[in-house]
């Protein structure tokens, strides 16, 4: 993986990438237009081909060989999470590219998003299932104290913290209407919102209630106690649990 390093280290945080086979036949004509409008975009962002034997590249993209050619922006802006942008039309002809440059740089392109499709019973548990498409309605929602945790299916700490995490749901569970304990799979699922830049597993983020909904990182013990202690010091929301509640927990 001779490109990883280069495609994610650096000073240039803006990175646009060319999948593309060099043994195929149009393969100088797109390197011509790539080279054109790189030129023009030098010290602001650097321009790499991949080719198709880069697995791992391809696969963190989502791009299978029979996508090529294809392009790809990644903006890595310090301080903040790496976003991927992809072409709404699969052109790669100079003005095609030039065009997506260009409107990245404008500000007028909205970053690519993975999601799983939402299901059913997400939002039947005591534990509420957030994915990528329902991150709005549910976590962004005005009316509610939102507590979501991003997990990663592999992650031992993740693991760990499940049972507490249930029994937290559970204990919050008759106040649903006031308080949502959520959780999401942070690899199937991205989010674009202010605040949520997920850089370790488990990463436990509270949404308090009101239009405005500024993200607050969790502080506190990772278990029942701490959980509930924190939510109920840092909801916005008023609510009761009756103590019959409290005792079967």
């Amino acid at each position: 993986d001779m490109n990883a390093p280069k495609i994610f280290g650096g000073d240039v945080r803006t990175h646009v990438l060319l999948f593309a086979d060099p043994d195929s036949d149009d393969f100088d004509t797109l390197r011509d237009a790539w080279k054109t409008v790189a030129r023009d975009r030098r010290g602001e962002a650097l321009f790499i081909h991949v080719s198709p034997d880069e697995d791992r590249i391809l696969t963190y993209f989502d791009i299978s060989p029979d996508d090529l050619p294809t392009v790809r922006l990644v903006s890595m802006p310090e301080g903040s999470a790496m976003k991927k942008f992809a072409q709404e039309t699969s052109s790669v002809a100079e003005e095609d590219l030039r065009n997506f440059v260009d409107s990245f740089f404008s500000g007028d392109l909205k970053p690519s998003l993975k999601s799983e499709e939402p299901e059913a019973d997400d939002l039947e548990g005591d534990v509420a299932v957030v994915r990528g498409k329902t991150f709005e309605d549910i976590v962004l929602d005005a009316t509610k104290d939102v507590l979501v945790e991003f997990y990663a299916p592999w992650c031992g700490h993740c693991k760990a913290l499940a049972p507490e995490y249930e029994k937290v749901g559970k204990h919050f569970s008759s106040v649903k209407d006031k308080v949502i304990i959520a959780k999401m799979d942070a690899t199937a699922n991205e989010v674009d919102y202010p605040g949520v830049n997920v850089r370790g597993f488990p990463t436990l983020l509270f949404f308090p209630a009101g239009e405005d909904k500024e993200v607050l990182e969790f502080s506190g013990d990772r278990n029942f106690d701490g959980i509930v202690k924190y939510v109920e010091k840092t909801a916005k929301n008023e609510f009761s649990i009756a103590e019959e509640e409290r005792d079967e927990l």
